[in-house]
């Protein structure tokens, strides 16, 4: 089993999002979960709300796993960290990509980034 953590500060210091991804390397088809953990942190998003989290979340896995060509093993994100203020989906995705590449020992390049950036922006456009 490994883990990856992931941050993300938007731009001009505004919103923050922490991502905590944890892979369980397998020889069987690709799965990606939510398996939100008992930390006080998620305890809104066990609850329904913020589900644009997950979502962004989600996403955020899948990108890093095509960039990285990984196509088998377990992947679940356990823990969400965000600001209510000011956190956005497009942060929690472009955090969680992070965490994702970080546990698959995957090294993003400025071209990763960049393409990773674009991704979020239009996937998750204004969304909060």
């Amino acid at each position: 089993m490994l883990t990856g953590t992931g941050e993300y500060c938007g731009d001009r210091a505004i919103g923050y999002a922490r991502v905590h991804v944890i892979y369980k390397p397998e020889d069987a088809p690709l799965r990606i979960e939510i398996a939100l953990d008992d930390h006080e942190w998620n305890d809104q998003l066990r609850d329904g709300s913020f589900a644009v989290w997950t979502d962004a979340a989600i996403a955020g896995c899948r990108f890093a796993l095509h960039a990285a060509k990984k196509e088998t093993g377990n992947w679940t994100v356990h823990r969400i960290v965000g600001l209510l203020v000011d956190t956005t989906a497009e942060i929690v995705a472009i955090a969680s990509t992070r965490a994702t590449w970080n546990a698959a020992k995957y090294d993003a390049n400025d071209h990763d980034e960049e393409t990773l950036r674009d991704f979020a922006r239009t996937t998750f456009p204004g969304d909060q």
